[in-house]
């Protein structure tokens, strides 16, 4: 059976339900799933077996090679003094053999090594350097469930999610806004470039749908466009959307306890197609409008170097204070739990001082405050948590959220200090940030102090807190 054959069925399928456009995109998935059930079946996934391999004509040599070896040793021990000689050459001319092959086998392994080596690289460069790095990593959930249970309601609970938070005291007004955000409902050429850009193989949410099914079935992602109009019109988000289920990624050689682990979670294809083009328009408008300051805070904004370009920056102001003579204090900063712990507040907060617009705020406040997730082992399933607080690792929306929400408290520290002043009279941010990581460069000892302090007042205020045993700081005085 081909694509064609399978988006002419669905869509058929699809177009028969009945009911509100709500209804349609609670029961889509589990029709989408039902129907590649019936049709295909269903198969357990196969453990990968280990490899198999043959040995190559050197290797298979040099093993003749060592039993013969062995044998006129042998043989050496019972012979005469005359045998002896003969059985000397013999065992000369197999070392010299040996030593031969060995060599040759072992520029075979080193090419082939290399030949694997490279294709990994060309394949995803990223994610090989990546690996050069990490530690190893394992290890498996030993935690009860009663206990998980309870772990995640004092993690993800927020007693004082009703309140709001404002704006800090000293927080510079805002500029004016030359460009407004794109508020009509989504296009179909904006549909279409999300889900040719996401990746086939990314792990489906609690529906079983994977992202295939779009990319291949063009009648049924355009019946799922026509509820998205419907959903932007209506402001109301589908509760299938805001169902996760949570996976465990070891962060230490042998993890064993919950808290050793970190949590993904699967969303649902169809909201993270939807979130996709709310984040793409949000980052437009506050690109357009310089509204994040990239030489700061690189996270969640796209066509960015990151952290790599952060890491190169800092370390070319160090060595460039080294060679000069100057005074440079370094502090490296990492917040508690921050994916974890950034309140919702914060973020309505940031909404509000970027000048968002309410469209845009109401879709993002529907969708956060029904958000449930649950993990998953080889032994249990959680029950379902509400995510009172903090933001999931897997959604497309929630790290250009967090984003804003440290823009906040970055725009409410920096003005502080003044920073690095160049001989250009180029003038250096004093704080470069990515995501959670917060990087200070000062010039002295006062400035130094003031910017912590600030810092670690509106953290405070925006209900966050550093971590100090993550924290390092380097300040010379005089001499490195």
């Amino acid at each position: 059976m081909t694509w064609e054959s399978v988006d002419r069925d669905l869509a058929m399928v699809l177009e028969g339900l009945k009911g509100t456009a709500m209804a349609k995109l609670e029961r889509m998935g589990e029709v989408i799933y039902s129907y590649g059930l019936d049709r295909f079946g269903s198969s357990d996934r196969r453990k990968r077996e280990p490899a198999q391999h043959c040995q190559s004509r050197c290797q298979k040599d040099i093993r003749e090679l060592v039993l013969r070896r062995r044998q006129l040793r042998k043989q050496w021990k019972r012979a005469t003094i005359e045998e002896k000689e003969g059985i000397d050459a013999l065992q000369e001319e197999l070392r010299c053999r040996l030593v031969t092959l060995r060599r040759a086998e072992n520029l075979r392994r080193k090419r082939k090594e290399k030949e694997r080596v490279r294709t990994l690289f060309y394949k995803d460069p990223f994610k090989f350097v990546k690996g050069l790095f990490n530690q190893e990593k394992g290890g498996i959930l030993r935690t009860p469930k009663e206990e998980v249970e309870e772990y995640l309601r004092k993690t993800h609970s927020d007693p004082g999610r009703e309140g709001g938070l404002g704006f800090p005291p000293d927080m510079p007004p805002l500029g004016e806004i030359e460009s407004q955000m794109d508020v009509v409902p989504p296009r179909w050429k904006e549909v279409e470039a999300v889900v040719r850009k996401a990746k086939a193989s990314s792990a489906p949410g609690p529906n079983g749908v994977p992202y295939r099914v779009y990319k291949n079935a063009p009648g049924v992602l355009r019946f799922l466009w026509k509820l998205f109009k419907v959903v932007w019109h209506k402001q109301c988000i589908p509760t299938a959307w805001c169902r996760a289920g949570g996976v465990l990624i070891p962060k230490e050689k042998e993890s064993v306890r919950i808290d050793q682990f970190r949590m993904i979670s699967l969303l649902n294809v169809e909201g993270k197609i939807f979130f996709s083009i709310v984040a793409k328009r949000l980052v437009q408008y506050l690109e357009e409008n310089g509204l994040i300051d990239t030489t700061v805070q690189k996270a969640g904004i796209p066509g960015f170097a990151g952290c790599i370009e952060h890491t190169s920056v800092i370390w070319h102001q160090i060595q460039t204070a080294k060679q000069e003579g100057w005074e440079v204090h370094v502090v490296f900063l990492d917040l508690a739990n921050a994916f974890g712990s950034v309140p919702h507040s914060l973020i309505w907060s940031a909404c509000e001082y970027f000048r968002v617009p309410v469209e845009i705020v109401n879709i993002m406040k529907e969708y956060f405050k029904d958000i449930r997730l649950c993990i998953g082992t080889g032994e249990f399933v959680s029950d379902w948590q509400k995510l009172e607080v903090g933001i999931m690792a897997g959604c497309t929306i929630s790290p250009l959220a967090f984003t804003l929400a440290m823009e906040m408290v970055i725009r409410a520290s920096k003005w502080v200090v003044g920073g690095e002043r160049r001989r250009e009279g180029l003038r250096l941010p004093p704080i470069r940030a990515f995501m959670d990581d917060m990087t200070l460069l000062t010039t002295t000892v006062p400035c130094t102090k003031r910017l912590l302090e600030r810092i670690n007042t509106n953290l405070r205020w925006a209900r966050m807190r550093i971590k100090p045993s993550q924290g390092v700081s380097q300040s010379p005085r005089e001499k490195w």
